[in-house]
């Protein structure tokens, strides 16, 4: 729980564009500050779930730890996993 404590995630469910869809249209955006720790779980955690977004944003808060190659190393395991 202290995952969900120390960062953010807020879901948006975009329905007007997806009323023909089965799915909605789901976009996460996770501000964060030095979470090394975490990030890594978060992103675990996204890519287990059933109804996955098709949009992630990870805004970084001038972080001073590995978080900016996280997310960069993030980035390049799914670039092109569309």
């Amino acid at each position: 729980m202290e995952f969900f404590r120390k960062l953010l995630v807020h879901f948006y469910i975009d329905k007007e564009k997806n009323m023909s869809q089965k799915e909605p249209r789901i976009v996460i955006i996770a501000p964060c500050r030095n979470e090394e720790r975490f990030l890594p779980d978060l992103i675990k955690s996204l890519e287990n779930q059933t109804l996955k977004p098709v949009e992630c944003i990870i805004v970084d808060d001038g972080s001073t730890d590995k978080t900016p190659e996280i997310v960069s190393e993030a980035e390049k395991e799914t670039a092109g996993s569309d």
